[in-house]
């Protein structure tokens, strides 16, 4: 009898209308509704934690763990134990880091280039042939003589030979407006020369030694007018005292093979001689020592810097180094006697 009546009478908590159904307005329940209303729109849903859920026969279900994104681990490849990392080459002596690639590949540059020389361009070497050889050899070999009064992209193309020679030698830089310009200040202070076909006279003349394409020899040579002569130097009065004093006056002596010790300083006059030409600096690549091409390019020097051939003793070196004193003595046929002169 109850339920027929619940079943019969009309709940007084529904809504007059089916529009307020469908309404985004909220309408407050008389009494709180069991679950929320299937088409209700809340205004933002907020996220809720995800509780565990359990199965129908009450055991609890683990939740799913986030995908973990495996990164590949970080590999050091180089140490560093503190140590320099730096190496210097035993034959070019350049001084370079090996794993380093940018430092590996310029002095497995600059080692070829000491060893075997610089190569140049072919037609470059082909048109400078023709007009400047100073000298040919038998094997096709060739010098040329190149001074400021030459094409500026001739000089340009040099440049990296001199300033491999210079690096090897130790020997200070020349810029370029030192080492092609002339003796005189200026264009318009020179003086008028008589002769319109008279050489110009530069203060430098640089000379190249070709070979097979590889500049593998040069001789940088200058207009002097003095030079101070090398002599002997005098001995020291002998110590009484016998040991280190006696044995350092020995070594400083010329040794049992008539030749002087490379480490000697070398003495030289006070009073200054008349000179004609420097060699300011002399190079050859390792791979083409001892071969005669250093006195070649200085045979030519003699003969073709001046109009006249000058003599040996109108030539003096430049503060030379002990393979330069060498190859001095060696071509001057002395060990004293012949000339140096500072370099300015």
């Amino acid at each position: 009898m109850e339920r027929e009546e619940s079943e019969s009478a009309p709940s007084s908590d529904l809504p007059s209308s089916d529009v307020a159904v469908f309404s985004d307005e909220n309408v407050p329940p008389s009494t709180p509704p069991s679950s929320p209303p299937s088409l209700a729109i809340s205004p933002k849903a907020v996220p809720q934690e995800r509780q565990p859920s359990e199965s129908h026969v009450g055991k609890p279900v683990p939740a799913t763990k986030p995908t973990r994104i495996v990164s590949k681990p970080l590999v050091q490849m180089q140490l560093n134990f503190g140590q320099s990392m730096r190496k210097t080459c035993r034959e070019c002596r350049m001084e370079y880091v090996p794993s380093a690639p940018e430092d590996a590949a310029l002095h497995k540059k600059f080692h070829s280039q000491h060893v075997n020389g610089v190569p140049m361009d072919r037609d470059f070497l082909t048109k400078v042939k023709a007009e400047k050889a100073v000298w040919h050899g038998p094997q096709g070999d060739f010098i040329i003589c190149l001074n400021s009064q030459d094409p500026k992209h001739w000089l340009r193309k040099t440049r990296a030979v001199f300033d491999m020679a210079t690096a090897d030698l130790g020997a200070v830089d020349i810029p370029d407006e030192k080492l092609w310009g002339s003796q005189f200040a200026a264009s318009s202070t020179r003086s008028q020369k008589t002769d319109a076909n008279e050489e110009k006279n530069d203060r430098y003349k640089l000379y190249l030694y070709v070979d097979n394409g590889r500049c593998v020899g040069l001789c940088l040579a200058e207009g002097i007018e003095k030079a101070f002569r090398v002599i002997e130097p005098k001995k020291k009065a002998k110590v009484e005292k016998e040991g280190e004093a006696q044995e350092a006056e020995e070594e400083r002596e010329t040794s049992d093979s008539g030749k002087v010790r490379s480490t000697e300083l070398l003495s030289i006059s006070e009073e200054t001689d008349a000179a004609a030409i420097g060699i300011s600096r002399i190079w050859t690549s390792r791979g083409s020592r001892k071969k005669g091409i250093a006195r070649a390019l200085l045979k030519c020097v003699a003969k073709t810097f001046l109009p006249k051939v000058t003599s040996k003793d109108m030539v003096a070196f430049s503060q030379p180094t002990e393979m330069g004193t060498a190859l001095a003595r060696r071509w001057f046929g002395q060990e004293y006697g012949w000339h140096v002169y500072v370099d300015c």
